[in-house]
C-alpha cells in the first residue's frame, strides 16, 4: 500500500501520518500533477478533488484492476468493495 498526498508539504503529511499511526509509505505530489494523469472531472469537480480519498488497486503489471472514489455517505460500502477487489486479485495469484 502506498499513500499519495496531493498539494501538501512534507510537514503537513508527516503530522497527519503520525496522528493516524500510518506505517505505509506516502509519496508527495506537491505540484498536484498526478490527478489529471489518472482521472478526469466528475460531477463538475476538478481532478484534484475527484481523486481525494480514492482507492486504486494495481496488479503486478501495474494494470489498474479496481478504482473506487469514496463518498462520505457511502464510505462503508466503498471499503467493502475495495476489500472484495483485493481478495479477488489475491485469489488470481494462487
Amino acid at each position: 500500500m502506498i499513500g499519495i498526498d496531493i498539494k501538501e508539504g512534507p510537514l503537513t503529511v508527516e503530522g497527519f501520518r503520525d496522528q493516524h499511526a500510518w506505517t505505509f509509505p506516502i509519496v508527495l505530489d506537491e505540484k498536484g500533477t498526478l490527478p489529471s494523469r489518472f482521472t478526469s472531472s466528475r460531477g463538475g469537480l476538478p481532478p484534484e478533488v475527484v481523486i481525494i480519498n480514492s482507492h486504486w488497486i494495481l496488479d503486478a503489471d501495474l494494470k489498474v484492476r479496481h478504482v473506487d472514489y469514496l463518498n462520505v455517505a457511502t464510505f462503508d460500502a466503498s471499503v467493502k468493495q475495495v476489500v472484495t477487489a483485493i481478495e479477488e486479485l489475491l485469489k488470481e495469484k494462487k
